[in-house]
């Protein structure tokens, strides 16, 4: 009754004048009959009031059925639709309107179904290769002087992490992501993935300094082990030569545990701060225009989903430098 006053106030207020008016004319033909026809033109009106508000009740439970119907069915619903509100321009043009947006979003999807499946199956395919890069590398180390080795190597885990970065950005958006949730310890996982750069650090002349406190989390242990790789690639590729110094810790206390990945680099401008984790920032800095914004980006997103807090860390213990911490919260 609430809802039908709301929204039928104007003619509410029509219908109390028209009771006046009548009452007012029946007042001077006869005013020793008017005490008696006040009652009966009060009850009528509550009698006409009561019967609007069932009908226009029913209505707009009609109304709302017709409006289901099509949301549910539109191809089915649409011309029943247009024929309940009397083939209305406007609720057919709406109709129409809508039955193009929705074919053109189901199209929209399957070309990214599509696209996401082609990707994977590239990523598989590639692997390959690049499996069979890394086992040539292995038997065929001591035919290599140092330098063609390390360039190769170099060029190997790069192409790796090109390909992974690609595989993780096509499945950011799927409706089903496949996390494997489980409790494993971080710094053992720390300590396996430094490996994989240390012929790097060590090509530069970078100092790696690790204080790993045994610290165990729940999470998904790929997805955290990409994290990682994208701070440490960061950090390797801005340290500077011979005098760089990365820096890992992992801490806990007693609601969550730290990881920082910081260097010795330059530090990152104030103005850029903002825009660290947007999607293709790549700063104002010189030695970042060629990189292609992804990786933090990346970074910020699979973090959220998996509930990791990610930030700059403002406690380097560096007089300069460059820090990004993930909180896990316990």
């Amino acid at each position: 009754m609430r809802q039908f006053f709301r929204k039928s106030g104007h003619w509410l207020w029509i219908f109390i004048m028209t009771d006046a008016v009548f009452l007012f004319v029946a007042w001077l033909i006869n005013p020793d009959a008017f005490i008696y026809l006040v009652p009966f033109f009060l009850l009528f009106s509550l009698i006409a009031l009561v019967t609007g508000a069932v009908f226009d009740r029913r209505k707009g439970r009609k109304d709302e059925k017709i409006l289901s119907d099509f949301l549910n069915r539109p191809d089915e619903k649409a011309e029943e639709l247009c024929g309940y509100f009397g083939g209305s321009r406007i609720v057919r043009t709406a109709a129409e309107e809508y039955l193009r947006a929705l074919h053109l979003v189901h199209e929209t999807g399957s070309r990214m179904i599509g696209y996401q499946e082609f990707i994977e199956a590239w990523v598989h395919e590639v692997k390959t290769p690049i499996s069979l890069m890394e086992l040539m590398l292995e038997n065929h180390r001591e035919e290599m002087t140092p330098y063609v080795y390390q360039r190769v190597h170099y060029a190997v885990h790069q192409l790796t992490e090109d390909t992974e970065r690609i595989l993780y950005y096509s499945r950011l958006n799927a409706e089903h992501p496949d996390f494997r949730i489980e409790p494993f310890c971080l710094s053992l996982l720390i300590r396996e993935k430094t490996e994989e750069f240390e012929p790097f650090i060590r090509g530069r002349g970078i100092r790696l300094n690790l204080e790993l406190e045994p610290a165990v989390i729940v999470s998904d242990r790929r997805v955290v082990s990409f994290l990682f790789s994208q701070l440490m690639s960061n950090a390797v590729k801005y340290t500077d030569e011979e005098t760089g110094i990365i820096r890992i810790s992992v801490k806990q206390n007693e609601d969550q545990v730290l990881l920082d990945v910081c260097n010795n680099g330059r530090n990152v401008p104030p103005e850029d701060r903002p825009f660290l984790f947007d999607k293709g920032f790549t700063g104002s800095h010189p030695d970042r225009q060629k990189a292609t914004g992804m990786g933090l980006y990346l970074v910020k997103k699979y973090a959220e989903k998996l509930g990791i807090t990610v930030q700059l860390d403002d406690e380097i213990p560096f007089d300069s430098g460059f820090g990004l911490r993930l909180q896990f919260h316990l």
